[in-house]
């Protein structure tokens, strides 16, 4: 399982119901089955802070879960704010990593289904 920028915050009052619910609300311990956890250090997006990602690795247990922090990107300067930082090529959607995020992903995949991967 991959979750690439999760959802660790949510906003009550939302204009939507579920706008309030995380990925914290869900029986993370529960999970048994290899779970990558990617985040990019300058997401700018309220509800995905990078800085919770390590409380989702804890949650779902060391056992399962590897967290992997991205940097860099073409992103230039500031990191968006607002909507924009939840653009595909903001931080967020790992804007100009596309080949990196593939790659890290693939190699996940191959180490959880090799035996002793």
């Amino acid at each position: 399982m991959v979750l690439a920028s999760p959802i660790t915050q949510g906003r009550e009052g939302g204009y939507k119901a579920w706008v309030a619910q995380s990925v914290f609300d869900l029986p993370l311990q529960s999970i048994e089955v290899p779970v990558l956890v990617m985040v990019h250090e300058l997401d700018g997006c309220i509800r995905t802070p990078p800085s919770l990602a390590p409380r989702v690795v804890e949650r779902i247990g060391p056992d399962h879960a590897r967290l992997l922090v991205f940097s860099g990107g073409h992103s230039q300067g500031a990191p968006p704010r607002g909507l924009q930082a939840c653009s595909g090529q903001a931080p967020h959607g790992f804007g100009g990593q596309d080949r990196d995020a593939v790659d890290a992903i693939s190699a996940f995949v191959r180490s959880a289904i090799t035996p002793g991967g």
